[in-house]
């Protein structure tokens, strides 16, 4: 008799696999909603969906009931749109992908879809698309999961003025950790804003650029012209690989809490 696939990755099994992992009671599967956008002449730009996943992965792990599907790739980066590479998709795209995943995956019969929500430029289609989830969904729940909530309050501001928004020092660490191969430290170097007065700030997250584009440019380009916003020089693998596990532990006891019904 043959084994179970070992796998987690959906898109690794077969559809047999699949169906057998559902029979066994596995009704958890976690989606990560990345982006594919400019990370600074350091990092890849997929950066944002290959830490989504490896957040998916270790907390799939650490359930030991739950199934990771194929990631979202693409996410809401009109405010990088300055730096080659970028592939912005609209609000309503993004929405309609989230929706599209949730329906197929509740129509098979997993019964918790969590949607880790990476990029911040994704906030506003996940909270709109999951709201919709919640009225519209027949069998299944859709969770929408942030990772930085889940960052224990010993590690203090990992992003402000000074240490950055974007691709600093903490985000390369969690890529040292995650991907070490798509990260070129030897091109990691400062960059800090000098037009604080550009943009806004709601707790750790840079949600909006303020002011018109300049010129023809815009956006995140305003702030930083590498595009690399802090600090990345000083990123430390080690940092990153705790910070990682921190994380995805107090995920997964988060989530087994709710799939189990006691919260």
């Amino acid at each position: 008799m043959a084994e179970p696939s070992a796998s987690i990755r959906l898109q690794e099994m077969t559809w047999t696999e699949a169906r057998d992992a559902l029979d066994r009671g596995v009704k958890t599967v976690l989606v990560a909603v990345g982006a594919n956008e400019q990370h600074g002449p350091h990092m890849a730009l997929g950066t944002d969906t290959y830490l989504g996943q490896e957040i998916a992965e270790r907390t799939a792990r650490k359930l030991g009931d739950a199934l990771v599907a194929p990631p979202i790739a693409v996410g809401c980066s009109r405010h990088h749109m300055d730096f080659v590479g970028t592939i912005n998709v609209r609000t309503t795209t993004l929405m309609a992908l989230v929706g599209d995943y949730f329906t197929s995956l509740e129509h098979h019969g997993f019964k918790t879809i969590v949607f880790i929500q990476q990029h911040g430029g994704n906030a506003p289609a996940m909270q709109a698309v999951i709201e919709d989830l919640a009225w519209d969904a027949r069998s299944a729940r859709a969770l929408h999961i942030v990772p930085w909530r889940y960052v224990p309050k010993s590690y203090g501001t990992l992003y402000d003025l000074e240490r950055g928004y974007h691709a600093n020092d903490v985000e390369t660490a969690l890529m040292l950790a995650a991907q070490p191969p798509l990260v070129d430290m030897g091109k990691a170097s400062p960059d800090i804003t000098q037009r604080p007065d550009l943009f806004h700030v709601d707790s750790h997250i840079l949600q909006q650029i303020r002011g018109p584009y300049e010129s023809g440019r815009g956006g995140l380009k305003l702030l930083s012209e590498s595009g690399a916003f802090g600090h990345p020089e000083k990123a430390d693998v080690a940092y990153g690989e705790q910070l990682l596990e921190d994380i995805c532990t107090n995920l997964a006891a988060d989530l087994r809490k709710i799939v189990d019904g006691s919260v």
